[in-house]
């Protein structure tokens, strides 16, 4: 393919299509990286997405994941199509214990745990740099 030809088409893709972005951790062992592209598989394929993988070593005993969908922002069935399958993912991730390391502000709630004591602490501490919960409010933390 012409180079020319390769941009348009990449601007086009890039024009009429938007991408949602899912962040899973996983442990840096074959079985749970495995275990983690077939979840990916197994819910893009249930929304007839194609899930788009990058998958980069974080330290030798940690891996983290890029998994993109791709879609049509001018198609209102499809847009909900496709956050209900990152939905999906996020609940299955978190069921089988990969969390993920960066979420959108509509579902801190659902990582964000007020009982727990890191989340208290994480409160505290920002509440003490930050009384008037000016910087990221609700972003990683209960104020």
């Amino acid at each position: 393919m012409e180079k020319r030809t390769y941009l348009f088409s990449l601007f086009l893709f890039l024009t009429f299509f938007v991408f949602l972005f899912f962040f899973p951790f996983c442990p840096l062992e074959p079985a749970d990286v495995i275990e983690m592209v077939r979840h990916a598989n197994e819910i893009c394929d249930a929304y007839q997405f194609e899930p788009y993988i990058t998958l980069n070593t974080v330290n030798p005993r940690c891996l983290e994941a890029v998994i993109n969908i791709a879609f049509d922002r001018d198609d209102a069935e499809r847009t909900q199509q496709a956050q209900k399958c990152v939905d999906e993912m996020l609940e299955r991730y978190l069921a089988v214990g990969m969390v993920p390391y960066r979420v959108g502000v509509q579902d801190m709630s659902r990582l964000v745990d007020e009982t727990d004591p890191f989340w208290r602490t994480v409160r505290d501490l920002k509440s003490a740099v930050d009384p008037n919960h000016i910087i990221s409010p609700r972003r990683y933390n209960l104020v």
